[in-house]
C-alpha cells in the first residue's frame, strides 16, 4: 500500500504544464527561429517588389546585419537605397532580435 502511495507522489512532481511543454519544444527545435525567418521572408517580398523578391534570398542575422543574397550588383544597388525602409519594417515584424543593417553577397540560384 506504500508502494502506491509513493508511485502517485512521484507522478504529481512530474506533471507540467502544456504549454511549458510546447515553449521547450519549440526552442529546442528551432520552431521559433523558423517562424520568424518566414515572416520576414514575407514582408521581405512584399516590401521589394516581385522583380527584386525573385532575386534576393535572405540569409542569415548575424549581430544585427542581415545577409542578403542577390544575383546582380545592379539589385544590389537597388535595395541599398531603401535599407533604412527594409530594416524599419523588419524590425517590426520580429520582436527579439533587432537589424541593424543589411550585407549584399553576389550569388547564383
Amino acid at each position: 500500500m506504500r508502494r502506491n502511495y509513493a508511485s502517485r507522489t512521484i507522478l504529481k512532481k512530474k506533471t507540467v504544464t502544456i504549454g511549458s511543454v510546447l515553449t521547450q519544444l519549440r526552442s529546442q527545435k528551432g520552431f521559433t527561429q523558423n517562424f520568424i525567418y518566414e515572416e520576414m521572408e514575407r514582408i521581405w517580398k512584399e516590401n521589394v517588389g516581385g522583380l527584386i523578391a525573385e532575386q534576393t534570398r535572405l540569409g542569415r542575422l548575424n549581430r544585427g546585419i542581415l545577409e542578403v543574397f542577390v544575383s546582380s550588383a545592379v539589385i544590389s544597388q537597388e535595395i541599398s537605397f531603401r535599407t533604412k525602409e527594409l530594416t524599419e519594417k523588419l524590425n517590426a515584424a520580429i520582436s527579439d532580435k533587432k537589424i541593424t543593417g543589411l550585407k549584399f553577397t553576389l550569388a547564383t540560384f
